[in-house]
Formats: structure tokens, C-alpha cells, sequence
């Protein structure tokens, strides 16, 4: 008698512990519990603290849309370069020569800014968009990012200076012998506030290559944060879609 009240003993203390997602404590019941021995316990319990199998994961493709994109970008290429080219051409040699000596630097960094965009930015951007993932390193991931926001701003800028110069000219029509400093000085802070404006994105972005896959990206840091973020999230979905059970026998 007082070994079988030993073995009960030792039964109601026998208790398992099922750490899971969704699943009751009362799937393992206490006959199966009983039955178990520290033989095959060990191996499912090894067994089950595996982690489940990822999704398969399909890399981005060259689609569509992509090639939409990339035939906009060249019809843009094409009629920047040319039009940009011209107006060079004709200040330099062309009617061009006829402005005012202090309205030809304004027009000359326009132009310089546009092309920076054209010859620089844009054929970076249609490869980009062929490959889909980024194959030119880190360095050139940062440049090309700052050279995007570089030349949009500066573009906009010297807009603003035109506009500033034009509207001294109509307020003051006979104050053009300070015009052409003036309009250096407002050229050099219009380059300047860009190139700051624009600094930021050589430290927040960067290449990102995928762990399990062999797929590179040039990404923002905090857009990266959140891809992060949206994968965990579909993984514990999944994961409880399909619930993985730990247990252990104590």
C-alpha cells in the first residue's frame, strides 16, 4: 500500500509545462503524460523547441510597372539632355551672349543643376530599376541618394534666386552694378543649403543584404526598421496560423 501510494504521488506531481501559440494546456492529457518516459521524452521535446519553417520567399522581379518607369526615364533623359545642352550652347556661343552679364551665371547653374539630374542620377535610377536589387556597394548607394536630393534642391534654389534677382530688378532697374556680386553671393548659399539639406542622406541609408537569400538593397534605416517590423509581424501571424508546442516533462 505505501508503494502505491508512492507512485500516485509521484504521478500528480508529474506535471507539463506547453509553452504555445493558441493551443490549451488541456490537449496533453494526463494519460499520455503517464505513458511517457524519460526516453522519448527527451527527443520530442528537442524536437519541438525547433522553430517552424519560414515561407518560401520570392525575390522582386523586373515588372511592369518597373518598365514603365524606366521607358518615362528615358524619354526624360533624352529631352533633358538635349534642351539642357542647347541652353549651354547658346549662352556660351549663341543669343545667349546678348543677357545681361549678371543673369548668365543664373542660367549656366540651372542648367548645370538639370544636368547633374540627367547624366548622373537618371541612368543610375533606370538600372537600378532593371537590376531591381543593388549591386554597386554601399558608397555608390549613399552618393546616389544624396546626388537625387543634391540636384532636386538646388534646382528649386536657384528658381528662388532667379526670382529674388527679377524682383530686384523691377523694385530698383537702376541698382545692376551690384547685380552680378549679389547674385554670386545668393548662387553660393543656393549650393550650399543644398549640399546640407542633402547631407543627412549619406548616413541614412545604407546596403542591406538578406540572411537567407541572395538579395542586396540600398534602403533607408528607418524604412528598413519597419520592413523589420512587418516581417516579425507576418512571422507571428504564420506562426499562429500554425502553432508551435514546447513541452516539457518535469
Amino acid at each position: 500500500m505505501r508503494n502505491n501510494d508512492r507512485v500516485q504521488d509521484e504521478q500528480q506531481i508529474t506535471i507539463i509545462i506547453c509553452s504555445s501559440h493558441g493551443i490549451n494546456h488541456s490537449e496533453a492529457g494526463p494519460d499520455q503524460s503517464g505513458m511517457m518516459s524519460d526516453n522519448t521524452s527527451l527527443p520530442s521535446a528537442a524536437n519541438a523547441s525547433l522553430p517552424p519553417p519560414l515561407m518560401d520567399w520570392t525575390a522582386p522581379t523586373f515588372t511592369p510597372a518597373a518598365q514603365a518607369r524606366v521607358a518615362a526615364t528615358m524619354v526624360l533623359f533624352l529631352f533633358a539632355a538635349v534642351s539642357n545642352l542647347a541652353l549651354l550652347i547658346s549662352v556660351s556661343r549663341g543669343r545667349g551672349r546678348r543677357l545681361a552679364s549678371h543673369l548668365r551665371p543664373l542660367i549656366v547653374s540651372l542648367a548645370s543643376a538639370d544636368l547633374m539630374m540627367t547624366f548622373i542620377v537618371m541612368p543610375l535610377d533606370m538600372v537600378w530599376n532593371v537590376t531591381v536589387q543593388w549591386y554597386a556597394g554601399d558608397g555608390l548607394c549613399k552618393l546616389l541618394c544624396f546626388l537625387k536630393l543634391f540636384a532636386m534642391q538646388t534646382s528649386a534654389f536657384i528658381l528662388v534666386v532667379i526670382s529674388l534677382d527679377r524682383h530686384h530688378a523691377i523694385l530698383r532697374p537702376l541698382d545692376s552694378l551690384n547685380a552680378h556680386r549679389r547674385n554670386r553671393r545668393m548662387l553660393l548659399l543656393a549650393w550650399s543649403l543644398s549640399a546640407l539639406i542633402a547631407s543627412p542622406q549619406l548616413f541614412i541609408f545604407r546596403t542591406v543584404k538578406a540572411e537567407s537569400v541572395d538579395f542586396t538593397q540600398c534602403v533607408m534605416i528607418c524604412c528598413y526598421t519597419c520592413i523589420l517590423i512587418e516581417i516579425n509581424r507576418q512571422l507571428h501571424k504564420s506562426a499562429g496560423m500554425r502553432p508551435h508546442t514546447t513541452c516539457f516533462i518535469l
